[in-house]
């Protein structure tokens, strides 16, 4: 496998700095961890220059019908195939939906074409 590097991103999605002040990389598992947790949290038409790519979050009626669960779970496993370096995507569970405060919480577990095993917590 070679190396994967992206900007890294703390807990609140902000830049974070080296120690002498230059703007940090992440780099192989971290960065492929990182960038499915942004394929997933990306709406559909949300970025500029790949409008077709992403979830359509609004379109998913969350919490009406067990099908949109459904939807849903395939829509983030999609999502996480799309990213370069992921074999296979070994289970997604959304834990918690609230509709009165539109939040979303969940877990996506993958493989990476390494072997080794990776998971991201979904927070919408």
């Amino acid at each position: 496998m070679h190396t994967r590097r992206t900007l890294h991103l703390n807990h609140k999605w902000d830049l974070e700095l080296t120690g002498v002040g230059g703007i940090d990389v992440a780099g192989d598992e971290y960065a492929i961890a990182q960038n499915v947790a942004n394929e997933v949290r990306l709406f559909i038409e949300d970025a500029y220059f790949i409008q077709d790519q992403g979830i359509p979050h609004f379109m998913i009626k969350l919490g009406q019908r067990a099908a949109d669960s459904a939807i849903l779970n395939s829509c983030i496993r999609r999502a996480a195939l799309r990213v370069e370096g992921v074999k296979e995507v070994l289970s997604v569970t959304v834990s918690s939906f609230d509709p009165a405060a539109r939040t979303l919480k969940g877990e996506v577990i993958f493989r990476v074409r390494g072997g080794a095993n990776g998971a991201i917590t979904v927070n919408l």
